[in-house]
C-alpha cells in the first residue's frame, strides 16, 4: 500500500512538473524559412517545438536533415546544439525568434515566427485559393494585352502560387538556356524554354522581353508589343516599389531574382548580403551591399522588403497541412 501511495505521489509530482514546463510563455511550434547564406547556397526550413524552457527541432533542406535541441531562460534567451556539429544562440519574443549558428563552412541565421494552428492554416489555405484565382485572372488579362493590369498586384500574388520559386531553383537554368538559344538565333528553342519559365513564374520581365524579341523576328508585331508591355509593366512596378535607401523605402520583392534585377537596373554590382533583419514594423528585410558598375568604388547599401517570402512560406505550409489532414 505504501508503495502505491509513493507511486501516486511520484506521478503527481511528475504531472505537476510537466504542467509547469508546458506553461512557458514561448510554448508551442515555431518555424523559419532560411534563405541561401554565404557558402550555404541552399534554402532550409527550420521547425522547433518549445515546452517550458526546453525545445527541440530540425532544419530540413534538399537531401539533408539536422536535429537540434536547447534551452532558454525566462527572458527567452538560450543556446542550442546542432547534433554532432556546432552550438548556436537563440532569442524568443512573443511571436518571433532569432537564431544564429555555424553550419559547415558558413554562418546560418534564421528569423522565425510561431507556426499556425490548424484553424489558422485552414483559413490561410482558403485565402490561398482565392489569391491563386486572382493571379490567374490577371495573367490572362496581361497575356491578352490588357494594359490596365496592375502589375504590383500581380507580383504580390505570385508567392501564393503552387509554383512559386523564390530563389530561382527551377527557373534560373531554364532562363539561361532560353537566353543562350536566343543568342544563337534559335528562337524556336528559346520560345519553348520561355513558355516553361513563364508557367512557373509570370513575373520574370526578362522572359517576356526575350519572347517579344522572338515574336518580332517572326513578324508577329502585335504579340511582340504585348510581351514588351508586360516586361515594362513588371520592371516599372518593381523599380517604383521603393528606392532602397532605408527600411521604410525598401524595394518590395517577391523573389531573389528581383533583387538582382534592381541592382542591374541601377547599374550596381552585388558585393555581399548582410544578415536578414526584422524591422520595427515587423517586416523582414534583406540588406545588400553593392558597388557602382561604372567605377566599382562607391559601395551602397540597398534594402529589400522580403516579407512576401514569409507570407508565401506560411501559405504553402498551410496548404500542405490542410491537404494532409484531409487525407483518409
Amino acid at each position: 500500500m505504501r508503495e502505491l501511495r509513493m507511486l501516486f505521489v511520484t506521478a503527481m509530482l511528475f504531472a505537476g512538473a510537466s504542467q509547469s514546463a508546458l506553461a512557458g510563455a514561448y510554448d508551442g511550434n515555431w518555424v523559419a524559412l532560411i534563405p541561401p547564406q554565404e557558402n550555404c547556397n541552399w534554402t532550409s526550413i527550420m521547425t522547433l517545438t518549445m515546452s517550458g524552457n526546453t525545445f527541440q527541432g530540425e532544419t530540413r533542406s534538399a537531401g539533408r536533415t539536422e536535429a537540434f535541441a536547447g534551452t532558454i531562460d525566462a527572458d527567452g534567451n538560450g543556446t542550442f546544439r546542432v547534433y554532432r556539429r556546432s552550438t548556436g544562440i537563440i532569442t524568443f519574443t512573443q511571436d518571433h525568434f532569432d537564431a544564429n549558428w555555424n553550419e559547415r563552412t558558413c554562418r546560418r541565421h534564421a528569423l522565425g515566427d510561431r507556426a499556425m494552428t490548424k484553424t489558422e492554416a485552414a483559413a490561410v489555405y482558403a485565402q490561398r485559393k482565392q489569391l491563386q484565382s486572382r493571379y490567374a485572372a490577371l495573367t490572362k488579362r496581361a497575356t491578352a494585352g490588357d494594359q490596365s493590369v496592375n502589375f504590383s498586384t500581380l507580383r504580390s500574388l505570385y508567392p501564393f502560387m503552387d509554383q512559386w520559386d523564390p530563389y530561382g531553383n527551377k527557373t534560373t537554368a531554364l532562363l539561361s538556356q532560353a537566353a543562350a538559344a536566343f543568342s544563337g538565333k534559335d528562337c524556336a528553342t528559346a520560345m519553348k524554354k520561355l513558355d516553361e519559365v513563364l508557367k512557373m513564374d509570370f513575373t520574370i520581365d526578362t522572359a517576356h522581353a526575350l519572347r517579344s524579341e522572338c515574336l518580332a523576328e517572326a513578324g508577329r508585331q502585335p504579340a511582340a508589343k504585348i510581351e514588351s508591355n508586360i516586361a515594362d509593366g513588371l520592371v516599372d512596378s518593381l523599380m517604383h516599389s521603393g528606392d532602397g535607401n532605408t527600411e521604410g523605402s525598401a524595394y518590395v520583392v517577391v523573389t531573389q531574382r528581383e533583387e538582382m534585377d534592381v541592382l542591374a537596373n541601377r547599374h550596381l554590382v552585388f558585393k555581399g548580403r548582410g544578415t536578414q533583419i526584422r524591422g520595427s514594423n515587423g517586416h523582414l528585410y534583406d540588406v545588400i551591399q553593392a558597388a557602382s558598375g561604372r567605377d566599382g568604388e562607391g559601395v551602397e547599401t540597398v534594402y529589400f522588403d522580403v516579407s512576401s517570402f514569409v507570407n508565401g512560406r506560411e501559405s504553402r505550409m498551410a496548404a500542405i497541412e490542410t491537404l494532409e489532414s484531409s487525407m483518409p
